[in-house]
């Protein structure tokens, strides 16, 4: 899957040359229609039908290794369930309803008007079921839809699809007027029996046919009329969907191949060998929680029992896509907007403090790998437009991997929660407008702070070098600290099974490497080790949180809107302090002396941007630029001292001083673990702001600290440019004014 993402830029590009008018998110919807189309009369762009091709071999795959888990290693494992028997279908596409466009269509033709289009899809494939069924089906199904979010309009897809018959029974259940007698007389047709000559497996019939549509009359008191399909209904964003499909199958793949043997049992014993041989479906889970229960009973630690049970299913459902919070209600999308605008008000200058993870490169995987291979500024700019890596090493670490190429690839216009579920959107249009607005100015804040484009080069170059290590490792040219290699998971042997294929199979050109040739490595363990290894590797030295990483309680909205800014130090506790202090070795000394050198060097290019347009320039640089101040700027940006400074200040430093010891974070917030939240400098700089409104009102000046104060509230306020333009409208003002009402 990962490998055509490059494909899909290059794709992409290719149809804008030749349909300049039309949007990639047409592109998208062009790719899915070609994909579940299957009159081979109708003509579709080059581009079009060669990213279907694509998708339907992504699909083709998962379906396949969903009908046999163990098709990876190359044994036999339980399917997933409602996978039993499936093969390849090149026209299947997965039906993902789309919580915006189901309430765009009730709100333009009405619940009733919408209903009869399904029911008229549903008997358009089962004529014998009756018209007052289909109807009376199809009203409450289109109620059931409007009431689920739109993550569990994700997690629920394939029942409501009618690929999953009894799943969708169980839902139709709950909170409808359907009675079983209902569902099981329509669901009935559906099934496979004798009369259609099939198997155990047999080919369900079509749920409805979503090709079908109807012209349906505006409900709205708007005149007119529009042509709508059922197919209208669902997702049809060829990326976005392929991504919420990746997300459910490859945890519900990896859920089926989970194994947890009995470490006492041996051959001969009555026991079996596994506590746990693959979990195909959430019954099974419920069936292993009961008797994780009933243990805990037996033992009388049921409170700790209960505990562990909301942490394992908060777990389970993380891997398989199933939402956990309630993302959906009006008090969780406020916090996800203001999370949106404090990112657009004070991320304008984060990718300063990225540019000293160059050092953690170098140190960790030496001068010698780090430099060779570093792609030319022209070849960069080469791929950037024809969006494809012409690099064989660069596009195998793209096609292992997928590092370096989230924010290139998959922008991406849907909401989504910090586990790739989809998120609901706004009912009411201005809200909904406002939302929209901060996601695109996150977006650009993301590209105009330098974080990005930044971050995807670090991690590219990362990449490379991480190639260039092992290569050198496996021809005896370097060494690498034998617990460092166990932290990847690589023992002795598994290490020397990677040396061999490299050797084997690698490329080199001069004494360079050019490829490494994964594909062609007959040891495909040790192709699966290297992956393993190098992903692992890349996310601790350029630092990406991983979903395991954080506690339960850190992923619910308010509390990640209490730890916004604050989860990547949280988590380079453990990746990069912890560890280092474990290694203990040069690696880990040259790392965090180099780091801290590096971090204060960009505080100071930083500064020095920042001063450019105030009137106390010279007393701001020699404040800001003190011997102290880049000491302590070096220390608090660097990739190990983590927690320790927000430490300081808030439990010794504030409360005993008053003044902080650290004060040099990118988005200019404190150290202190509370006051330097986002949410409370916006509460605090709004409240300030208000005390300047009043001041004025009463006949008050305007200095250049209340304009600053207001500043501090604006979006976009820390961006470069943005930033020395305010210094500059600033700087004719006075430096203070008096209060009359003081």
């Amino acid at each position: 899957m990962i490998a055509g993402s490059s494909a899909n830029e290059a794709n992409w590009k290719q149809f804008r040359e030749r349909n300049p008018e039309l949007s990639r998110d047409e592109f998208h919807r062009q790719v899915t229609a070609f994909a579940r189309d299957r009159d081979l009369m109708v003509e579709y762009d080059p581009a079009v039908k060669a990213q279907g091709a694509i998708l339907r071999d992504v699909l083709g795959n998962y379906a396949e290794i969903a009908a046999n888990p163990g098709l990876i290693d190359g044994r036999t494992l339980r399917p997933v369930r409602g996978f039993e028997g499936m093969t390849r279908n090149d026209h299947y596409v997965p039906r993902i309803f789309d919580l915006g466009a189901i309430q765009e269509h009730l709100t333009r033709f009405g619940h009733r008007t919408l209903s009869g289009l399904i029911a008229r899809g549903i008997r358009e494939v089962n004529e014998e079921i009756t018209e007052e069924l289909a109807d009376k089906f199809a009203y409450n199904y289109v109620r059931k839809l409007h009431s689920l979010s739109a993550g569990e309009l994700q997690q629920m897809s394939r029942a409501f699809s009618g690929e999953d018959l009894d799943a969708l029974k169980a839902n139709l259940l709950q909170d409808t007027d359907l009675s079983e007698v209902d569902i099981d007389a329509l669901v009935g047709h559906m099934k496979p029996g004798k009369k259609d000559g099939a198997g155990k497996h047999g080919k369900r019939r079509a749920f409805y046919d979503e090709n079908f549509g109807l012209m349906l009359p505006f409900s709205n008191g708007q005149p007119g009329s529009q042509f709508v399909r059922i197919s209208d209904l669902f997702v049809n964003d060829a990326d976005t969907l392929i991504r919420s499909y990746s997300r459910q199958m490859s945890g519900r793949i990896a859920m089926a191949r989970m194994e947890i043997k009995n470490p006492k049992w041996k051959p001969g014993d009555a026991a079996d060998e596994y506590f746990v041989k693959g979990i195909t479906s959430d019954g099974e889970w419920q069936t292993l929680m009961s008797r994780v229960t009933d243990v805990g009973d037996q033992k009388g630690v049921q409170g700790a029992t209960l505990k562990d049970i909301k942490r394992l299913n908060w777990v389970y459902n993380t891997i398989v896509g199933k939402p956990t919070w309630d993302e959906g209600s009006e008090w969780s999308q406020l916090l996800r907007m203001t999370r949106d605008y404090n990112f657009i008000r004070v991320m304008g200058q984060v990718g300063f403090a990225q540019l000293s993870e160059t050092m953690n490169t170098v140190s960790q995987l030496g001068l010698k790998a780090s430099l060779t291979n570093v792609p030319s500024f022209r070849a960069m700019w080469r791929n950037a437009k024809t969006g494809k890596l012409d690099d064989a090493l660069a596009q195998e670490w793209e096609d292992i991997t997928g590092v370096g190429a989230d924010w290139v690839r998959h922008a991406t216009h849907r909401r989504e929660d910090l586990f790739d579920n989809p998120l609901d959107t706004w009912n009411n249009p201005v809200m909904k407008g406002i939302d929209d607005a901060l996601h695109k100015g996150k977006r650009t804040v993301s590209a105009m702070s330098g974080m990005a484009p930044v971050n995807t080069a670090l991690q590219r170059w990362t990449g490379r070098a991480i190639m260039n290590k092992f290569a050198l490792l496996a021809h005896g040219k370097t060494k690498m600290n034998p617990r460092r290699l166990e932290a990847l998971n690589l023992d002795e042997a598994r290490a020397d099974a990677i040396y061999k294929s490299i050797r084997e199979h690698a490329t080199f050109e001069n004494g360079r490497l050019k490829a490494l040739n994964l594909a062609k490595w007959a040891d495909r363990d040790a192709a699966a080790n290297f992956e393993f290894a190098s992903f692992r590797l890349s996310r601790s030295i350029i630092q990406e949180n991983d979903i395991g990483q954080m506690a339960m309680w850190m992923s619910a909205p308010l509390a990640r809107t209490f730890l916004q800014f604050r989860s990547f130090v949280l988590a380079a506790y453990t990746k990069q302090t912890l560890q280092g202090l474990n290694f203990r070795d040069t690696a880990t000394a040259t790392a965090f002396l180099t780091t801290t050198f590096a971090a204060s060097m960009s505080y100071m290019a930083r500064t020095y941007l920042n001063s450019i347009g105030r009137s106390d320039r010279e007393e701001y640089l020699d404040k800001r630029l003190s011997l102290g101040s880049l000491a302590a700027a070096g220390v608090q940006n660097s990739s190990w001292a983590t927690i320790m400074p927000m430490a300081v200040d808030t439990f010794l430093a504030s409360p005993i001083t008053g003044k902080p010891v650290f004060d040099a974070r990118s988005t200019a917030l404190g150290s202190d673990a509370f006051l330097g939240n986002p949410s409370a400098d916006l509460l605090q700089s709004s409240l300030e702001g208000l005390g300047v409104a009043g001041k004025v009102a009463h006949g008050g000046g305007f200095s250049q600290s209340d304009a600053r104060t207001l500043a501090r509230i604006l979006p976009f306020q820390n961006l470069n440019g943005v930033s020395q333009l305010l210094s500059a409208f600033i700087h004719p003002l006075p430096e203070w004014s008096r209060d009359p009402r003081r």
